[in-house]
Order: C-alpha cells, then sequence, then structure tokens
C-alpha cells in the first residue's frame, strides 16, 4: 500500500498545477499580456510545396488562417477538411508579432494576411509570401486611445474594417477603420453598448446594409430598421440619427 502512495501524491500534485496554469494562461490573455517565449527548437523553416498548395486552395476554397500566438506564426488549414496545409504560411516573427490573435485576408490594396496583435495594439500586414509588409492599422502606428488590447477583427466589403477592443480609454467597443489604409473610422459598436465588455470577436452575418463613401464621413447617415408584422398589425419603423450603422468603405 504505501508503494502506492507517492505516485498518488505525485498526481493530486500535478493536477491542481495544471489547472492553476491554465487559469493563469486565461488570465493573461484577458489581459492582453504576453504568453509563454516561442518554442524556436521544433520550428522549421517554411516549406515551398506546402505554400504553393496553400495559395492554391486560396485561390479555388480559400484557406483557415490561424495564428500560433505562442509561436509567433500564421497556420494555414484546410476549410473542408481541417487538414493542415501550410504550418508556417506566416513564419514565426518574433521581431513584429507580439501575441497574434486573429488573421484575415485583405484583398483591398492587394491580396494580403491582416492579423490583429493584442500585445502591440495595432493590426499587421503580410503578403502571401508571409514577408512583414507594415502596420495596417491604426494608421501611422499605434494609439492605445483607439486600439490597446485587441482582438477579434473582421474585413467585408461594404462593412470596413473592424477591431474589438479590450482595454485602455476605447475599451469595451468595435473600432472601425478604412479598409485600404487602415485609418480611424471612430467606433462602430459604441463603448460599454448594451453592456459589452472585454468583446473577443466580432463577425457581420447580415449583409443587408448599404455602404457610405469614405466622402460622407462627417454627415452620419439615418438609419432604418424594420420588424416583420405580427397578426393584424402594421410594419413598425425606427430611426437612429445619431450616426451612421454602415461604415465606409473603399472602392477596390
Amino acid at each position: 500500500m504505501r508503494a502506492h502512495a507517492l505516485p498518488l501524491a505525485v498526481a493530486l500534485l500535478v493536477l491542481p498545477a495544471a489547472a492553476n496554469a491554465d487559469r493563469d494562461a486565461v488570465a493573461r490573455e484577458l489581459a492582453g499580456l504576453e504568453p509563454a517565449a516561442p518554442s524556436e527548437s521544433w520550428l522549421l523553416m517554411p516549406d515551398p510545396a506546402a505554400r504553393e498548395q496553400a495559395l492554391a486552395l486560396l485561390g479555388s476554397t480559400g484557406l483557415l488562417l490561424i495564428p500560433d500566438s505562442t509561436n509567433d506564426r500564421i497556420m494555414a488549414f484546410d476549410p473542408a477538411t481541417g487538414n493542415i496545409v501550410d504550418a508556417d504560411f506566416v513564419p514565426s516573427d518574433p521581431a513584429h508579432l507580439g501575441t497574434g490573435i486573429h488573421a484575415v485576408l485583405n484583398t483591398c490594396n492587394l491580396p494580403a494576411i491582416q492579423i490583429s496583435d493584442q500585445i502591440n495594439d495595432v493590426v499587421h500586414t503580410y503578403d502571401l509570401d508571409g514577408n512583414y509588409v507594415g502596420t495596417f492599422a491604426p494608421a501611422g502606428g499605434p494609439n492605445t486611445s483607439i486600439l490597446d488590447n485587441i482582438r477579434g477583427v473582421w474585413n467585408e466589403q461594404g462593412y470596413g474594417f473592424l477591431v474589438t477592443v479590450g482595454g485602455g480609454t476605447n475599451a469595451d467597443a468595435v473600432a472601425m477603420f478604412f479598409p485600404d489604409t487602415g485609418a480611424s473610422a471612430g467606433n462602430f459598436i459604441s463603448n460599454g453598448l448594451g453592456g459589452l465588455a472585454s468583446p473577443f470577436s466580432v463577425m457581420v452575418r447580415c449583409r443587408c446594409r448599404t455602404s457610405w463613401s469614405p466622402a460622407s464621413t462627417a454627415t452620419p447617415s439615418t438609419a432604418t430598421a424594420r420588424k416583420a408584422p405580427r397578426s393584424g398589425r402594421s410594419p413598425r419603423s425606427t430611426t437612429s440619427p445619431s450616426r451612421s450603422l454602415s461604415p465606409p468603405t473603399a472602392t477596390c
């Protein structure tokens, strides 16, 4: 019986330690703190054949891009099967990338990958060969009054480039940028609207809004929302003259 006591004691000690480590990792992510250092010892050089396959998929079915925030890279997967296509679609780049959270394709100026950096408070741009291009947003570099402790992003023509903000003076908002220049266009969702706190992800599911041109950014439009009529009742319309619900877009 005594021979089994030590392994059991070790197991009981390991489980709480692992749980504490998980809690610490979550807390660090919420706070936008740097995770563990990259495990560079096993990272390999980019595979040209894998990149060729990834680019072929990108032009047909598309790619599922997953940031590997520990190793400062972006991995590419087949969106239909989940199989890995290119482990180093954007190779490890600790010189620029702090904690990558969300990567998307932006075709407005040129085909490019843009990734939110939670630690450095910017959205970076990489070309399709995995080379670093520069900071996309905010235009001009980090500005914590616009972006701080950022996470998820969304880019779709007609909606601008959206970024969730979890910290700083613009906390608890979804910031909006011109998709061609990265210039700030204010907030798409205002700070704490409806109790919004520390947002992590954003996705546009309705494609029913019309866009307004960059030249009209100084004059918010009136948006009308219609609800489906109930039996015996007419549709009800509501207006919101305070700001435009449609972000600026560029002609791409």
